[in-house]
């Protein structure tokens, strides 16, 4: 396995990038992919139809971005057997953490979905489901419940669309785009895996209780994988969650990568999480400062963290964290320790 020394930036095919920062607005990547053949020209979901708000759990502070990362360098001999399987995930969390038997829509008997792909009604639940399609969410409001999507769930890239993902899986299979994403997301207890990323946040997204894993890279290819991703935006907090970048290869940038490629990365949280060790990503962690990026990080805290030591005994192929300011505004380095309960220092 080799890896490179320098990090690159890497755009991919019917990637549109857009940002707009304001006074309040961050408006970040949006990645198109393919619709599904049953998504034009809808008008509603099937499942519980709502027009009562408080039906509809309303998601929090945080949001997802794009998927133009920076990282080590995937080894083009990579078996296509071995990538082929790397999306439902390679490792296992330790018990007590998010992981497969506490996340997910577990024994809830599922019924195929035959609604839309594209959500348009406000406050639409989908409950108990199993959906065979990419789901656009073009509404607010929008609960994904107790459910199976076999596809990647997006909102769009400007904020003005919602959805809460809970005690659900989604499957981003195997597109070069995030199996969560973009603005005012929230999951909880959850399984997110498959896709380039497990989630990638512009803004506004909350994430706890949750297990992101099993990131896909086709054989061959240089694809730049994270389990949570942000390449500018803002409003993210993630809360007792399973973070986990693998590939059986190699592949992966770290678990959690944030980089000021096309705005800055702001008022982000991380608390209590177990970070999963893996010798094939570059880092555990970026957390956004430095490395010749555009735009600085400001307020990420990471506080009450878990990194597991791993094969390297340091959590990843150079370590544990790295691009941490603590001299920049906001920024928190608390109570953070490795697997065997030694204290974790922060790196910049």
């Amino acid at each position: 396995m080799k890896f490179t020394m320098t990090r690159q930036r890497t755009l991919i095919a019917g990637l549109s990038a857009l940002v707009l920062i304001g006074s309040a607005t961050v408006v970040g990547l949006y990645a198109r992919s393919e619709p599904d053949a049953r998504s034009t020209a809808a008008t509603g979901a099937e499942g519980v139809q709502s027009g009562d708000p408080a039906a509809a759990a309303q998601p929090g502070s945080s949001g997802p971005s794009a998927s133009a990362s920076a990282s080590a360098s995937a080894s083009a001999s990579a078996s296509a057997s071995k990538a082929a399987n790397a999306g439902a995930g390679v490792g296992r969390p330790p018990n007590g953490w998010p992981g497969p038997n506490n996340t997910g829509p577990g024994s809830t008997k599922l019924t195929n979905y035959s609604g839309s792909c594209t959500i348009t009604a406000n406050n639409t639940v989908i409950e108990a489901k199993t959906v065979n399609c990419m789901l656009n969410i073009k509404a607010t409001g929008v609960v994904i419940r107790k459910s199976k999507v076999n596809g990647p769930v997006h909102t769009d890239d400007a904020g003005k669309y919602s959805v809460t993902i809970e005690d659900s899986e989604v499957d981003g299979g195997r597109s070069a785009i995030a199996a969560v994403a973009y603005t005012n997301v929230t999951v909880v207890r959850s399984n997110i895996h498959g896709g380039q990323a497990s989630v990638n946040c512009v803004l506004n997204c909350t994430i706890r209780d949750s297990w992101l894993h099993g990131q896909y890279m086709p054989p061959g290819a240089d694809w730049h994988l994270d389990a949570f991703l942000m390449n500018g935006g803002k409003n993210a907090t993630l809360t007792r969650n399973t973070l986990d970048c693998q590939n059986v290869d190699s592949g992966c940038s770290a678990a959690v990568g944030l980089f000021g490629d096309f705005a800055p990365v702001q008022n982000v949280t991380f608390d209590g999480n177990l970070f999963i060790a893996n010798e094939n990503q570059s880092y555990c962690a970026y957390a956004g400062a430095g490395d010749r990026k555009p735009y600085q990080a400001d307020h990420i805290v990471f506080r009450n963290n878990t990194f597991q030591r791993g094969k390297t005994g340091k959590c990843a192929y150079h370590g544990a964290i790295t691009s941490f300011d603590p001299q920049a505004a906001g920024n928190v380095w608390q109570n953070n320790t490795w697997d065997d309960g030694s204290v974790l220092q922060s790196s910049n």
